[in-house]
């Protein structure tokens, strides 16, 4: 395996180990927050899955931290809903808020590359 498949499964085993900290942290704190904002955890997870290898990592976490999140904490629990259109709605702000960060980080490592490039070039 080259370093760079290296580098990429780590990135992959990172990003996922972030997503399983959200929902752990999301259910530790269950008790203090019951039904209110279900997936506040897994913002910090998708964000960090772009930062380690972009939108092809964020995208996939955002989508099983949803699935996760959604039975374990919406209403009804430990059941899959979207009948309700206060899911539907909060599926939508979800992908929503999800999507602004992945382009966000998606622009940063883009920009990044590039000046890690100029730096190289003027180091030449």
């Amino acid at each position: 395996m080259s370093l760079i498949q290296k580098a990429r499964v780590r990135a992959y085993a990172l990003g996922f180990f972030a997503l399983i900290l959200a929902v752990l942290l999301r259910w530790a704190l269950d008790p203090l927050m019951g039904d209110s904002l279900p997936l506040v955890t897994l913002f910090g997870a998708v964000a960090a899955g772009v930062w380690l290898a972009g939108y092809r990592l964020a995208i996939p976490i955002a989508l099983l931290g949803y699935f996760a999140c959604h039975y374990l904490f919406i209403a009804p629990r430990y059941h899959f809903d979207l009948t309700v259109m206060a899911n539907v709605v909060g599926l939508v702000a979800y992908l929503f808020t999800c999507s602004l960060i992945v382009v966000v980080g998606e622009a940063a490592r883009i920009a990044e590359s590039r000046a890690h490039e100029r730096r190289e070039l003027f180091r030449v």
